[in-house]
């Protein structure tokens, strides 16, 4: 069970990394302000934990974050976003939110200045980005030279679509093969079928197969390894998988109760251990997508 300080695995995630690079990277930098960027920000529940949390950890820094969001992703409820500032001037009035939360479209660059950011990281997002170079690209222009970017989400890799819960639904190339498992699978009785009828939300299993083929096909953009990798290094950013298996111990300890880990050790930045596990924990579930543009040739 997660610690009541989190609403989720991925949000305690998201804080042991901060923590562990401010740890061992920033403090013997001497660092004393970190700008931090939440890209899809969503609500802004991470945020507002956030605000609370790092302070109490990481004394003598001082923290500025920023949100951002899209508003043409068809995803979130009409009006979210006056809700997500609502709810973070009630958590820090004293923060102007209105210039530290920024809401554009998909195909806009982002309202910050170069270099601007620290850390910029997102919360399964990046499987919902169509141009992820354009994103790719604009983390490289708005992080600082010595940045430091993450991003937990699943690759096509992964097994079993988290959002249908049916197997490799999201591996078929065209639409009719999607609709045709997803309506099998229902009368298997696997999937989201039952919870989405019994909220009213579809009728029929036909109605529901097509609706969420619909879904997979605009809604959601997977990439493989390959792909990203490619993407990574057309923006000039490196690309690793660091952190990815901290993630699962955080999740085998949430199921045995074993008190959380609110930072990761030193090794887990650049692990060999890690790249091996990666190679079969993408086919597990999300995974954490690091980039950096710092140049050491």
């Amino acid at each position: 069970m997660v610690s009541k300080r989190f609403a989720s695995i991925t949000h305690l995630h998201i804080y042991a990394i901060i923590n562990t690079i401010i740890k061992y990277r920033y403090h013997l930098k001497g660092t004393t302000t970190l700008k931090i960027l939440d890209v899809g920000c969503g609500n802004g529940l991470l945020l507002s934990t956030l605000l609370k949390e790092l302070p109490l950890k990481n004394s003598g820094i001082s923290f500025e974050l920023y949100g951002l969001d899209v508003n043409d992703s068809h995803v979130q409820e009409p009006g979210y976003f006056n809700k997500t500032i609502s709810l973070l001037q009630s958590a820090a009035p004293q923060i102007a939110w209105e210039n530290n939360l920024k809401l554009i479209t998909s195909n806009d660059q982002w309202p910050f200045e170069d270099g601007y950011f620290d850390l910029i990281f997102s919360n399964q997002v990046l499987e919902h980005v169509f141009n992820q170079q354009f994103f790719l690209k604009e983390i490289q222009r708005t992080m600082k030279e010595d940045g430091y970017s993450f991003h937990l989400y699943p690759l096509r890799h992964y097994l079993y679509e988290g959002h249908l819960l049916i197997p490799f639904v999201h591996k078929f190339r065209n639409w009719t093969s999607t609709y045709f498992w997803i309506k099998w699978a229902s009368y298997l009785r696997i999937g989201t079928y039952k919870k989405n009828k019994q909220n009213g939300l579809v009728n029929s299993i036909q109605e529901y197969a097509e609706k969420h083929a619909d879904y997979l096909t605009y809604q959601v953009n997977y990439q493989t390894l390959k792909e990203i990798n490619v993407t990574a290094k057309q923006c000039r950013l490196k690309c690793s998988f660091d952190f990815t298996y901290p993630y699962y111990k955080q999740k085998v300890r949430s199921i045995l109760r074993v008190p959380i880990m609110e930072e990761y050790k030193k090794k887990d930045i650049r692990s060999s251990a890690n790249s091996f596990c990666f190679i079969f924990l993408k086919y597990v579930s999300g995974i954490t997508l690091v980039l950096r543009k710092n140049d050491s040739f």
